[in-house]
């Protein structure tokens, strides 16, 4: 905070994306700085916690269910219909059940793929079972809480027409996402004279000569 700090000059709010990729990628700097251990691929699966995985329902969309801890994991059991997995010595705990994934993907699986995937949400998250689509497209597009943010804003193209596109990222308090697009973007060559002349220090009749002789 600029006040609590006593500093009332602007500062420069220095954003690496890969630094911020890494913050996200949980403990694998502090396990690799204790005892070496080096986090590799693993997949759609936690290789820390069972069952979450990735699973496709029968209209081919997946969804991922994190059903990890002994609660969730219990109403999931009840949820697909077999409570008598909680007690079966291969899922009886966390580290049972990661011993056991393949048998257990293959359960939840078979559940998932006999129904539509939103199908599978709806009831994941009536029973507070952690689960999300993985959205296409076409899910980004009718996403209710991208649509109330205006981040898919509709921008005039002068050849397209009307497209939606991503919008401002970050949100400015006091500014209206929509207003800070203030063009689609240039056509393919529309501000070849500038780089012409200021960058390539040609003069107007210079540039004229070379389109005349098909070299621009």
């Amino acid at each position: 905070d600029q006040r609590a700090s006593g500093r009332t000059e602007p500062r420069i709010l220095d954003v690496a994306l890969g630094e911020s990729v890494l913050s996200l990628l949980e403990g694998i700097v502090p396990e690799y700085s204790f005892d070496g251990t080096v986090r590799r691929p693993a997949g759609s699966r936690l290789p820390t916690a069972s069952p979450s995985n990735a699973y496709r329902g029968c209209d081919g969309e997946w969804v991922l269910v994190a059903a990890n801890s002994e609660s969730l994991f219990a109403s999931l059991c009840e949820l697909m219909g077999h409570p008598g997995l909680v007690s079966d010595p291969r899922f009886a705990d966390n580290p049972s059940r990661l011993a056991n994934n393949e048998a257990l993907d293959a359960i939840i699986g078979a559940w998932v793929e006999g129904q539509d995937t939103d199908a599978v949400v709806d009831q994941l998250e009536a029973a507070n079972i952690p689960a999300s689509k993985i959205y296409t497209v076409v899910d980004i597009d009718k996403d209710a809480q991208y649509a109330a943010r205006d981040m898919l804003p509709t921008v005039n193209d002068p050849r397209l027409g009307p497209i939606k596109q991503p919008g401002v990222v970050p949100v400015v308090e006091g500014l209206d996402r929509t207003s800070q697009i203030r063009w689609a973007g240039p056509e393919v060559g529309a501000h070849n004279d500038e780089v012409f002349s200021e960058l390539a220090g040609l003069s107007p009749d210079e540039i004229q000569s070379l389109k005349e002789r098909g070299v621009l």
